[in-house]
C-alpha cells in the first residue's frame, strides 16, 4: 500500500494564515510622524517633523481667519525675494496704498524712502499718514519699476487644497486593483501578507504623488483676489510634501 503525502491541506492552511494576517493589517498613507514608514520604493524613511505635519494639515483642510499677534496686519510675501522674511528685513521698504485700498510693501531702486514709513513694519502699517507718504513718493513713478514684495491684510483664510483625500478619491479604482492583485499573489504562494500590504501601500503613495504632480486648484484666496497672482501650483515647488508621502503598516 502506497501512502501519498497530503500537500493540499498544508498549502490551504499556509495560504489561509497569510490571508488572515493580511486582513488584520491596517495600511496608513499620508504625511506621518511614525518611525516605521516607507516610501514608494519600499525604503524606510524618517518621520515628518511637527512643522511639516502642520503644513500638510493646512493644505489638506485649509485654515480660517488667521490674524497677526503683534501687528495690525499680516505681511504676506508675494515675491520669491520676500519668502521666509518680514518687512523689517528690507530697510528700503515703503508701504503704498492702491486705488482699491490694498496696502503693499514695495521697493524701488533710487527712490527716496520716507524714513518713518520704512522704519518699522508696525508703525508704517498703523499710520494712515505714513501710508500717504508712501503714496506721494511713488505718485509719478511707474508700477512696472516697483518690486511688490508684501501684501498687508488684517486676516487671511487659507483655502483647502486636499491632496490626500482628493488623491485617494481620484485613484480609488487603482487601490481596489492593488488589493485584488495582492490577494491573488498571496493565494498563489508568491507573496506573504507583508509583501501584499507593502504593495498596496506603495500604490497608495504613488497615487497621492501623481495627484500632487497633476496640480491642485483650490478656490481663490484673498491674496489671489487682491494681487491677481494664481495660487494654482501643484504643491511641488519644493518637493517637500511630495517626498513626505509614505505608507505604514500596523496590525489591528
Amino acid at each position: 500500500m502506497v501512502v501519498k503525502q497530503d500537500t493540499v491541506r498544508p498549502w490551504i492552511e499556509s495560504v489561509g494564515k497569510e490571508l488572515e494576517d493580511f486582513r488584520s493589517m491596517h495600511i496608513t498613507i499620508g504625511v506621518q510622524s511614525s518611525a516605521d514608514q516607507y516610501g514608494v520604493d519600499g525604503s524606510r524613511v524618517e518621520g515628518a517633523d511637527a512643522k511639516l505635519l502642520t503644513i500638510a494639515r493646512v493644505h489638506e483642510y485649509g485654515m480660517a481667519n488667521i490674524t497677526p499677534r503683534h501687528a495690525q496686519n499680516l505681511a504676506i510675501p508675494i515675491d520669491k525675494k520676500a519668502e521666509g522674511k518680514s518687512p523689517k528685513d528690507f530697510p528700503g521698504l515703503v508701504f503704498i496704498k492702491s486705488e482699491e485700498g490694498h496696502i503693499f510693501g514695495v521697493l524701488q531702486e533710487g527712490a527716496k524712502v520716507p524714513k518713518k514709513a520704512a522704519s518699522t513694519e508696525g508703525r508704517a502699517k498703523s499710520s494712515a499718514k505714513k501710508e500717504d507718504a508712501g503714496k506721494r513718493e511713488y505718485k509719478h513713478q511707474s508700477a512696472e519699476d516697483m518690486e511688490f514684495l508684501f501684501l498687508l491684510l488684517p486676516s487671511v483664510t487659507i483655502p483647502e487644497r486636499s491632496f490626500i483625500r482628493a488623491g485617494y478619491d481620484n485613484g480609488r479604482e487603482k487601490v481596489f486593483k492593488a488589493f485584488a492583485h495582492a490577494v491573488s499573489m498571496v493565494v498563489s504562494g508568491q507573496w506573504t501578507a507583508v509583501d501584499a500590504a507593502a504593495h498596496v501601500g506603495a500604490v497608495g503613495v504613488s497615487i497621492i504623488q501623481n495627484h500632487i504632480q497633476g496640480g491642485i486648484k483650490p478656490p481663490k484666496s484673498e491674496v489671489t483676489k487682491e494681487t491677481g497672482k494664481s495660487n494654482n501650483s501643484s504643491l511641488y515647488s519644493t518637493g517637500l510634501l511630495y517626498h513626505s508621502i509614505t505608507y505604514s503598516i500596523q496590525r489591528k
